[in-house]
Formats: C-alpha cells, sequence, structure tokens
C-alpha cells in the first residue's frame, strides 16, 4: 500500500534574532548623536579645525588670547562680552567668536595658512562670502574702503543677511600677511548698527600680531 503522505519540506535554520534592552539601544543611540555632533562641529570642511576657546592665557593682567601657530594676540574686551562657539561654528571661525546682550552682538576672528603662497583679493574675499554665507540667509555684501588692521592694511567688506528672520548687518576686515590671511567679522542686528559703530573699532584695535 502506497503512503500518500509527502514528505515535508525542510526550512534552512534560522537562528533567532537577539534582542537588544532598551538601555543598551539608547546609550548606542545616544553614541551616534554625540559622534555626529561632534562631527559638525569640529569637522567644518575646508577649514582649519578649531582652536581651544580662548587659546591659552598670557602673562598680563588683561585676559587674552594668543596663538602662536596663527602668530596672533587678541585683547578680550571688557564689559558682557563672552565666548560663543555656536557662533563661531556658524560663521566657521577657527579662532574665537564672541558675544554681548542689550544689544545682540557678535564678533568672530578666523584665520588660514595657504602655506606655500600667498593669496590674491578676490580668493580672501571669495573665502569671507563662503564662511558667512552658510549662515546669514540672502546673504548680500558690497566692497567698502579698504582700512587697517593690526596696523596693517585690510580689505574690508560690508554685508548683511538674515539670522531667525532677524535682518543682522556687518563687516568683515581682511588681513593678509605672506601666506596668512585673517578674517575678523563684526555683526550685530540692523536696528542697533548706529549704535554699536563705535565699539567695533575699539574691539578691532585689540587684534595684533606676535611678529
Amino acid at each position: 500500500m502506497s503512503n500518500n503522505f509527502s514528505s515535508p519540506i525542510r526550512q534552512p535554520f534560522r537562528p533567532k534574532h537577539q534582542r537588544w534592552p532598551w538601555g543598551t539601544i539608547l546609550l548606542i543611540g545616544s553614541g551616534v548623536a554625540l559622534v555626529a555632533a561632534l562631527g559638525t562641529y569640529f569637522a567644518v570642511k575646508g577649514f582649519p579645525v578649531l582652536e581651544p576657546p580662548g587659546g591659552h592665557e598670557t602673562t598680563t593682567t588683561i585676559p587674552a588670547h594668543e596663538s602662536r601657530e596663527f602668530n596672533y594676540r587678541f585683547v578680550f574686551p571688557a564689559g558682557s562680552w563672552k565666548q560663543d562657539n555656536e557662533a563661531r561654528v556658524h560663521v566657521k571661525a577657527n579662532l574665537l567668536a564672541m558675544r554681548r546682550t542689550n544689544p545682540d552682538a557678535w564678533f568672530a576672528l578666523a584665520a588660514r595658512d595657504f602655506k606655500t603662497r600667498t593669496p590674491d583679493k578676490n580668493e580672501v574675499i571669495k573665502e569671507a562670502e563662503k564662511r558667512l554665507a552658510g549662515y546669514f540667509q540672502q546673504f548680500e555684501w558690497d566692497p567698502a574702503k579698504d582700512n587697517s588692521l593690526a596696523g596693517h592694511p585690510a580689505f574690508v567688506i560690508d554685508f548683511q543677511g538674515k539670522v531667525d528672520s532677524t535682518l543682522m548687518k556687518g563687516e568683515c576686515y581682511i588681513l593678509t600677511q605672506e601666506t596668512m590671511t585673517y578674517w575678523f567679522t563684526t555683526w550685530c542686528a540692523a536696528k542697533d548698527e548706529s549704535r554699536l559703530a563705535s565699539e567695533w573699532s575699539k574691539i578691532r584695535a585689540g587684534f595684533s600680531l606676535l611678529e
């Protein structure tokens, strides 16, 4: 008598998936988020890495930021100015950035060593635009009359753009010394521009070269 039951088809063995505890999942997720945040903060593509905020203190009684690598010294302004690392990242300022309140205002200092060559005016202005246009919406700029920074001739651009729907206006002083270029940027709400005009020159006066 024949058997009408066919043999069952064998299913390949599949190991059970191991369930991870929720605590482990949250810990891994937090780690990934932290790495992504640090990558955004420190890996600003095309620009030097950020220096530690504030550099190191000098022997003077006035707090200052000094960098041998970038050959400059900056005396911090008095009053309500505080370091602002968020603004530092927004405008790709690898050296420092500071903010004050009432009225709100910011300034930032960036530098780049071109190593083997001296960049021309068009190149350093183009880089200023690149650093600022990523933060200020509807960014526009115009060349201004050349001025000086740290006692040396400097190019200047005036710019404006919006941040969180607030129209901002500012200036960027650009100094090139041999292979090193510095961008010293100041900005505030357009409504406060005249109120802060006299303060910017005093702040820029705190910047000097070591050699």
